[in-house]
């Protein structure tokens, strides 16, 4: 559906778990701003973006709601959490991205399947610095450990193996168009939250 923006109307999209809330505001997506902040302003960002009505289509702002909330909720993980602190480098002996973790919390019960997997998908490849396949493969234990620890903390995700069925790595080779476009605006509401910069402005101060 196209319509214009109507903050009142789209609030529905906003699928935080409130039991999850607190740990958002504890746990840090960097040394200096919580989960809960940097995700935060990832959704100011996006509601800029409709504001100005270059995203008007009620599927898509679904889709990039869902895709900026989940995208760090593995930065949660308690190793996550101790690198920032002791700015150590990755281990990639003790740790999984925390894209790859994020993955995790995105409830397919909540949309459609075509809609889940494009979330899903945007979500595990907002980073793309590793061969996901082969982490996840062969990091099965080692996912399934930090999940429990999440876990032990109340910070409980939806799953903790990836379901072949939905086809997530598929979507990549097949240059979906939504998932695209949805990844894409996720990058750019990402990028300029850490930033701190508008993440778009009003076509209107350009010369002829």
């Amino acid at each position: 559906m196209d319509r214009p923006w109507q903050p009142e109307l789209y609030r529905q999209f906003c699928i935080r778990d409130p039991k999850m809330e607190k740990h958002l505001k504890i746990k840090r997506a960097k040394s200096n701003q919580s989960v809960l902040e940097h995700t935060d302003r990832l959704l100011a960002n996006l509601e800029q973006i409709f504001k100005l009505g270059y995203i008007r289509d009620e599927r898509k702002i679904k889709l990039l709601y869902a895709a900026c909330e989940y995208h760090d909720y593995g930065k949660m993980n308690l190793r996550f959490q101790e690198r920032i602190r002791t700015k150590k480098k990755f281990n990639e002996f003790k740790e999984i991205p925390h894209n790859i973790l994020s993955y995790f919390f995105v409830d397919p019960s909540k949309f459609e399947l075509d809609e889940y997997k494009i979330i899903a998908c945007a979500v595990m490849y907002h980073h793309y610095h590793s061969d996901i396949t082969r982490v996840v493969s062969d990091g099965t234990k080692l996912i399934e450990s930090i999940l429990d620890e999440m876990e032990n903390e109340g910070i409980k995700p939806y799953t903790k193996r990836v379901n072949r069925r939905y086809n997530v790595y598929g979507l990549i080779g097949e240059k979906n168009e939504e998932l695209i476009l949805v990844k894409g605006l996720l990058h750019k509401c990402d990028y300029s939250a850490s930033a701190g910069i508008d993440c778009e402005k009003r076509n209107d101060f350009l010369e002829a």
